[in-house]
């Protein structure tokens, strides 16, 4: 066992420094990789929004995919989205004709964590069958025109209200309730539930936007 400290010179965040060892016959390779994180700060409020500071590699977070986010979720899923790509399989949404025939226009999309979704699997919490699983899923899509949002869900801009998702109850579309909290933005369901988006800034496409959040939606 070799022990001590070890220092290595830091290079740009978000770089790989390969450092080189030897002792006696042994070589070692260690590589770190150093992560930067996205910071925000207020820096001036204004009678019609507020402005914040961005810093931090991790800030570029912001720009938008070019491609759809209903091509991506299954040809080329994030890591964090696994659970749910499985899900919209099992709904059948990319395989309707035109894929995710239910939507219209930009939309935005709350992705529970993979962690949550397992656990709600376990709980039997979500369905398991592909047309309950359809109804299940729409609720976690906000339809942004009927909800009369003119841009995507950011902390601090403290006038949201209820907005409508694509999960049609008889002849009403069910809502959800919107949060500012200053720091972050929750989301309460019908049942008064209160879940948090994850982070900050959401995955943008070119058709909308999707959110991490920390916990399941009830209807």
């Amino acid at each position: 066992m070799i022990t001590g400290d070890l220092s290595l010179p830091t290079p740009a965040q978000g770089h790989q420094r390969k450092t080189v060892i030897t002792v006696g016959k042994h070589t070692f390779t260690l590589v770190a990789k150093f992560v930067d994180i996205a910071r925000m700060k207020k820096v001036h409020e204004a009678y019609n929004g507020v402005c914040y500071e961005i810093d931090g590699d991790n800030s570029t977070s912001l720009l938008p995919d070019l491609n759809q986010f209903k091509d991506q979720i299954t040809k080329n899923t994030l890591p964090e989205f696994t659970s749910f790509r499985d899900l919209v399989q099992l709904a059948g949404f990319n395989t309707a004709t035109p894929p995710f025939d239910f939507l219209m226009g930009r939309f935005i999309v709350l992705i529970p964590t993979n962690d949550v979704i397992a656990d709600g699997q376990l709980a039997g919490k979500i369905p398991s069958t592909k047309e309950e699983a359809a109804e299940y899923l729409k609720y976690y899509f906000i339809n942004i025109n009927a909800s009369g949002l003119s841009d995507y869900l950011f902390p601090g801009y403290g006038k949201y209200e209820d907005v409508t998702t694509y999960r049609l109850s008889g002849r009403t579309y069910g809502k959800l309730t919107v949060i500012d909290a200053g720091d972050r933005i929750q989301i309460k369901d019908a049942k008064g539930n209160v879940v948090n988006v994850v982070k900050i800034f959401p995955y943008i496409y070119n058709d909308g936007a999707a959110y991490l959040i920390d916990g399941l939606l009830e209807f």
